[in-house]
């Protein structure tokens, strides 16, 4: 009977043989490896590169531009006639004192802080500012600690439609 367990020679020659092919393997995944990571640095490299060229082409340059500025020493006030809403301040911003009534700040005390809101009747961020602080401010210029000053804007005509809505609620309000 022929035994089939192998020779020495064979072991050895199947031992080296699986440790080139183990060799090959990590070399093989080394490549690839290697081949990715220079592939995500080439991606990542033209990435920056199209964010700085599209900064600089809407950049422009500014060092060309002139601009002519009017002398406005002798111009005519545009406001001049107008006159502001009775009980507004001198910019225009409607004062609401101790007894809620606009136009008066009577009654508050002379330390009293004054608490200036700019609001647009449009904006819905300026609405969360009224429904959440609103009832503070109340409470305090109620109880003469706070002067309210509301400063009226028109910012978002330009989400109105056309219909200028910020501007219309505003001259309304005051």
């Amino acid at each position: 009977m022929s035994s089939t367990k192998p020779t020495r020679t064979q072991r050895e020659e199947a031992r080296a043989v699986a440790e080139r092919l183990q060799k090959e393997q990590q070399a093989a995944e080394a490549r690839r490896q290697r081949t990715i990571l220079i592939s995500l640095l080439v991606v990542g490299l033209l990435a920056i590169g199209g964010v700085v060229a599209f900064i600089f082409a809407n950049a422009g340059s500014t060092a060309s531009a002139t601009i002519d500025v009017p002398d406005l020493t002798d111009a005519e006030d545009p406001f001049e006639g107008i006159a502001a809403p009775p009980g507004a301040t001198a910019d225009g911003a409607i004062v609401v004192g101790p007894d809620g009534v606009a136009g008066s700040a009577e009654g508050a005390d002379a330390d009293a802080v004054t608490v200036k809101v700019y609001s647009d009747f449009l904006c819905p961020f300026c609405q969360l500012f009224e429904q959440t602080n609103g009832p503070v401010l109340a409470d305090l210029r109620s109880a003469g600690d706070v002067v309210t000053e509301y400063h009226l804007v028109s910012i978002l005509d330009r989400a109105a439609a056309g219909s200028q809505y910020s501007t219309r609620a505003a001259a309304a309000a005051a």
